[in-house]
């Protein structure tokens, strides 16, 4: 009599649910916390005898019993989320911490629950998830914005120098070849002058949506340079597979038939391209990847546009085992 009404008395003074069961999980005793927590009257009497399944959702009923099955086996304790029900069928979250009432000899004769609502605990870290999820998501934005040209959806020139940094020095020490196609459209400032600026912006997303479609392999890289030039890395491409690329794109750039009535290469938009395909282990910067390019593409200009001109092939340099004859 006298454990169980000090047991009635911590009970009575818990702002805490503490419930009291048999070892067949049937109630005996509960602090008045609980009735309020579960939505009783504080004259409830019906708690006595009934079972803790009676107020824990039936999906969590399973890992409710199985947490007590591993406290019988002496598991570690620690507490245990589970979905509670509400006398008026209200589902809300709760957090149970258990344990054993052992006799004399350290027998256990009865269990005892300590559960706290934490229903606002759990919509706080709802929002909390939410808000870092959302930050996750500004972030990746953030870094595509910072790598993307907000006009064509191409890789900006940030992303352009950074990717060709890679492969530059990637390639320099496997040996293999790298190939950059530059190329630029041609009087373009004159169809701006004629069409407007608007459909300029159209127009280099057309270009920009040929060379996505065209350029396919995952490790090459499509850019837009700046203004109307763009660029196409292509790591381990050989000259002539570099060079039938670009033709390529010459021709698919020539089919969008985009009327350009002030060009003098004809009455659509045309590009000029200069190709060159390098092994960089004789080069000592990416910078002179892109000069080379560069100069190729002045070259096709300089032969009359709506071209393809090749840079000279820069050959693997010697190794000392190499003789001349």
């Amino acid at each position: 009599m006298e454990s169980e009404e000090m047991y009635r008395s911590i009970l009575n003074a818990s702002p805490d649910d503490i419930t009291i069961t048999d070892l067949e999980g049937r109630i005996i005793m509960v602090s008045p916390a609980s009735k309020e927590m579960f939505g009783y009257a504080m004259d409830y009497e019906g708690f006595i005898g009934m079972g803790l399944v009676d107020f824990i959702v039936p999906e969590d009923l399973e890992r409710a019993q199985s947490n007590i099955r591993l406290m019988y086996q002496g598991g570690s304790q620690r507490p245990n989320e589970y979905r509670g029900i509400r006398q008026n069928q209200s589902i809300f979250d709760i957090e149970v911490n258990s344990g054993f009432i052992r006799n004399a000899s350290g027998q256990p004769t009865k269990m005892v629950f300590i559960v706290r609502d934490i229903t606002e605990r759990k919509a706080t870290e709802q929002k909390i998830q939410e808000l870092v999820q959302q930050l996750e998501i500004e972030k990746n934005t953030a870094q595509l914005n910072s790598m993307t040209d907000s006009l064509t959806g191409l890789a900006n020139r940030r992303y352009f120098d950074e990717a060709l940094r890679t492969e530059f020095h990637r390639l320099k020490r496997s040996g293999c070849t790298l190939s950059l196609i530059m190329l630029d459209i041609d009087h373009f400032k004159k169809f701006n002058d004629s069409y407007g600026h608007l459909a300029g912006d159209d127009c280099l997303r057309r270009i920009g949506a040929t060379l996505k479609a065209i350029v396919g392999r995952v490790p090459d890289v499509v850019a837009r340079y700046g203004g109307e030039e763009f660029v196409v890395i292509l790591p381990e491409t050989e000259d002539n597979g570099a060079a039938t690329l670009a033709e390529r794109i010459r021709k698919a750039i020539e089919m969008l038939a985009i009327p350009h009535a002030a060009s003098d290469t004809g009455g659509y938009v045309t590009v000029s391209l200069g190709v060159v395909t390098v092994y960089t282990t004789g080069l000592a910067s990416p910078e002179q990847v892109v000069a080379l390019a560069d100069e190729a593409l002045y070259c096709a200009k300089h032969g009359g546009r709506n071209r393809i001109a090749v840079a000279p092939n820069y050959e693997r340099p010697r190794t000392p085992l190499q003789i001349d004859e």
